[in-house]
């Protein structure tokens, strides 16, 4: 005879955690794509566009390079806020005051009382990972621009 399984605490919480792990590795892939792919794709552009006639990047290629990066990250925001849009119930609600948003006068922040967007997350988590690695590169890698004597 068939019995529908009863799910037990076990299974949610070996569930909750396979999801945790998934959802962190969403967040590592979506966080290289963006933080590593966007630069690096336009830097590969910008090359192309320079070719291999010289020894330095030209003003130029420059400007193109960081206008791209900056239109592309805009460009990824605006999909992802339509993404979340997309998502969300459409209900008569109050706008979301964020912290930096708030008077003094205000109700007060309590945190942990209202959870980022997934999209928000996606974001926040690129953002700190690729702050990261600038910062173990430049302190660790990069070495000193100063002339050696």
């Amino acid at each position: 005879m068939w019995r529908p399984r009863v799910a037990d605490s076990e299974d949610t919480t070996r569930e909750r955690e396979r999801g945790r792990g998934l959802r962190l590795g969403i967040a590592i892939v979506l966080a290289l794509a963006i933080g590593l792919g966007v630069p690096l794709l336009w830097v590969w552009i910008g090359s192309k566009l320079q070719g291999s006639g010289s020894d330095t990047v030209s003003s130029t290629t420059a400007a193109i390079i960081f206008a791209g990066i900056v239109v592309s990250y805009m460009a990824l925001l605006f999909i992802a806020g339509w993404i979340q849009g997309r998502g969300q119930a459409q209900e008569a609600r109050p706008p979301t005051r964020h912290p930096w948003n708030r008077s003094m006068r205000d109700e007060p922040y309590r945190p942990g009382e209202k959870r980022l967007s997934p999209i928000e997350s996606a974001f926040v988590f690129t953002t700190v990972v690729v702050t990261g690695g600038f910062m173990l590169w430049f302190f660790v890698f990069a070495g000193s621009p100063l002339p050696n004597q």
